[in-house]
């Protein structure tokens, strides 16, 4: 329905391998593709009047023992590169060509080294047109064959003489394609799905389609995709596999995508497919950076670059974190600008081109892409301890590499979703090697709704700084139990998660080292009190306040007594309320326990033969004038011995 291709499918069981061609312009990929699969991929007119293929063309190809492979065929032309190293991207094998009659040309040992620097490892070598070429000449190409792909990932791979035109060496090609193919893996359906966009467009009746290599994870129908970077989400509406419907499918496949809720023009070419909700979008991107051999060009601090990666292609900015430059034929760490936020995740290869010499200069694999938060890399030591960070993190295992990037993180923490995206590894082994260091105490799960991680020398300094931070507002204020656990949250000097913040605090509660006291925290060795000039006053203020019985005097005639201003005077009266020995009625009156206690009696009493009571009545009971009346009133109200109805209190329910 969505076809991919025209052709007609047998029933063969798809691999999930694909096999992408490389070589130069006019040396007869697309031709042996059609020799092999019976498929002419140059669609367009433009690609059949000049004879060269400017898009990049699918088609799969079935195998004599019953099995499937997808093939991408790539342009050869040096003015189409950025199309090549879109449809290298995500291949399992190479098959290189290399005409004959010509041998080894430029776009040859660019495509090696674009598929080398990618990260393919297989494949092999077609020597076409040997129809238009004697023996001698034959022999000479595949000598300069073998000297092109030596220390190469061709190193030893099966050269093929062949012809499109004759059909010569076509099934031996065929063969070669599948003992490559009997090599390589089945590739894992673990992991977040991923799909960089190489085609989109509308049919009838059906809306947007995209279609792409999965790189990573698995689809099924009716799952909520994003599209990224771009307009939001989308609904898989169906799913195609070499013009055969599917449920679900898996990486290395060739897939069709029909989007529900996605407009045709907001979405194509450098663009990914990503299961919604699982990938942050990153502009800055920590990688290792392998340059290409003299005499490409090197990698210079600060330049402009051109950076390919999946089907998209930008440009971005290297800072190589305090070097000038890295020669041609080495390699270091980079920390690349983009110009564009990217779906970016650790162990994505790329390749980068110079603008200049308009060659491709080097490559490499992202190893962290979201290092922001990490180092800001500002002046020579941030550089440098950032450059040893990259180049400590590349060496290391999963469970080694995961907890670097904890402990880089420090109480910012790294949540679950983020070592996903910053670890090379599938999900389960992630998860796995999580669960290790938690066991081994080496991380400590903070809580919140990220799963937030820190390691456990950090949650230690945060424990410890609480602590530290708890004693020092004791000491700057002596009379008070202490803050309340949401105060306490904002005295933080550091970015501290939530959830480390309350893992920490939990802890030292745990441990005793921390009581609680209705909302208050204290140290365990803490008690308010009083010394010296303020014991005096606090002596003084509450034999005013039993000595005034139920007319106590405000604030500003207390203040004015014992000379203090009413700053000063706040502390001692907070202490005095959380000590029980006054209580605060409203802003400006303090009544002395024992009054408050003996009027509540009477309200109660009262209340109990009445059905309620106005303020007038109030006010005739305990014999107050209404400056004193109303304010008692609202404060029975607060401490939930009444509730107001209409202009009455009444008792609350439960409290008769």
């Amino acid at each position: 329905m969505i076809a991919i291709n025209s052709h007609m499918e047998i029933n063969t069981e798809d691999t999930g391998l694909v096999m992408g061609t490389a070589g130069h312009i006019d040396h007869g990929k697309t031709a042996l593709v059609h020799a092999l699969t019976g498929v002419d991929l140059d669609r367009l007119e433009e690609e059949k009047r000049r004879g060269i293929t400017i898009e990049l063309g699918f088609v799969s190809l079935n195998l004599k023992d019953g099995r499937r492979i997808g093939v991408v065929d790539v342009p050869g032309h040096e003015r189409f590169i950025k199309t090549m190293v879109a449809g290298a991207h995500g291949v399992d094998f190479v098959m290189l060509v290399i005409a004959a009659d010509e041998g080894v040309m430029p776009q040859t040992t660019e495509h090696l080294d674009i598929c080398s620097l990618l990260g393919v490892r297989k494949g092999l070598v077609a020597l076409s047109k040997c129809d238009k070429v004697d023996d001698e000449t034959r022999a000479m190409a595949a000598e300069e064959i073998t000297e092109l792909v030596a220390g190469s990932f061709l190193e030893g791979a099966p050269i093929i003489e062949c012809s499109a035109v004759t059909g010569d060496g076509i099934d031996d090609l065929r063969k070669a394609i599948a003992r490559v193919a009997d090599e390589l893996p089945t590739r894992s359906a673990a992991g977040i799905f991923r799909m960089p966009v190489d085609r989109s467009f509308s049919l009838k009746g059906f809306g947007t389609v995209v279609t792409g290599t999965v790189t990573a994870g698995r689809i099924a129908k009716s799952q909520e995709v994003e599209i990224l970077p771009g307009p939001g989400r989308a609904t898989v509406r169906d799913l195609e596999i070499h013009e055969k419907k599917v449920e679900s499918a898996g990486p290395g496949r060739r897939l069709a995508i029909n989007l529900s809720g996605m407009d045709r023009k907001d979405v194509g070419r450098g663009q990914w497919v990503v299961e919604a909700g699982k990938i942050e979008l990153t502009r800055t991107v920590d990688a290792w950076v392998k340059v290409l051999p003299t005499p490409k060009a090197p990698i210079e601090h600060a330049h402009e670059i051109g950076f390919h990666v999946g089907t998209a292609f930008i440009i971005s900015e290297a800072d190589l974190l305090g070097a000038a430059k890295i020669p041609p034929g080495g390699e270091g760490p980079v920390r690349l600008h983009l110009k564009q936020s990217l779906p970016l995740v650790a162990g994505d290869r790329f390749v980068l081109r110079s603008f200049a010499r308009k060659l491709t200069v080097a490559g490499g694999e992202v190893v962290d892409p979201h290092p922001a938060g990490r180092l800001a890399h500002r002046g020579r030591k941030g550089k440098r301890i950032g450059a040893e960070f990259i180049r400590e993190i590349v060496s290391l295992d999963v469970e080694g590499r995961l907890q670097r990037l904890v402990d880089a993180a420090a109480l910012a923490g790294v949540s679950r979703a983020k070592l996903h995206s910053c670890l090379p590894a599938p999900p389960d082994e992630v998860n796995t090697a999580v669960e290790n260091l938690v066991k081994a105490g080496k991380l400590i799960e903070v809580g919140g709704r990220d799963e937030l991680f820190i390691s456990r020398d950090h949650f230690v300094e945060l424990r410890e700084d609480l602590a530290r931070t708890l004693e020092e507002y004791h000491k700057s204020h002596p009379l008070e139990v202490g803050p309340g656990r949401a105060a306490f949250r904002t005295f933080r000097r550091r970015r501290v998660s939530d959830g480390a913040f309350d893992t920490a605090l939990d802890a030292l509660i745990d441990a005793g080292r921390v009581i609680t006291e209705g909302d208050k925290l204290r140290l365990g060795s803490h008690r308010p009190s009083a010394t010296g000039e303020d014991r005096e006053i606090i002596e003084a203020i509450v034999e005013m306040l039993d000595q005034s019985g139920k007319t106590p005097p405000t604030i500003a005639e207390i203040a004015k007594k014992v000379g203090r201003d009413k700053k000063e005077l706040a502390s001692l009266l907070k202490h005095i309320v959380e000590s029980g020995r006054a209580c605060k009625v409203s802003e400006e009156l303090y009544f002395h326990p024992k009054i408050i206690s003996g009027i509540e009696d009477a309200l109660r009493d009262y209340l109990a033969r009445h059905e309620g009571i106005d303020p007038v009545a109030f006010k005739d009971l305990v014999g107050l004038s209404r400056k004193f009346a109303i304010p008692l009133l609202e404060y029975f109200d607060r401490e939930r011995v009444t509730m107001r109805v209409g202009n009455r209190r009444v008792l609350r329910e439960g409290e008769k």
